[in-house]
């Protein structure tokens, strides 16, 4: 069963407005749009963005290149399918993001 990718600072605001988390700074806000692009490996750099996001559309698949050293949990969150195509319907996915599933 594939597993789905999210950035794990987006998982900590989501938490933190569902209430799952207490931050007297952020609850209550929306976390905004689905992220990962943080996690990705140099396609998403600011000045190359848009060439990167036609070329990411075009070849980028499940072997999504990802950045090096990354531990689950701090940097990302692996969640199923259909937490991630609800979370994606509620919310968004971040312009700079991609579908990562492993």
């Amino acid at each position: 069963m594939s597993r789905f990718l999210i950035d794990s600072n987006w998982m900590r605001k989501w938490r933190q407005y569902v209430e799952l988390e207490y931050s007297v700074d952020e609850v209550g806000q929306k976390p905004g749009p689905v992220k990962n692009s943080n996690i990705l490996k140099g396609c998403f750099a600011e000045k190359f963005f848009l060439a990167c996001i036609f070329l990411c559309y075009l070849f980028i698949d499940n072997k999504t290149e990802l950045n090096d050293n990354l531990i689950v949990h701090a940097d990302y969150t692996l969640v199923p399918e259909s937490a991630w195509d609800k979370l994606c319907f509620w919310y968004g996915l971040d312009e700079r993001s991609q579908t990562i599933s492993r």
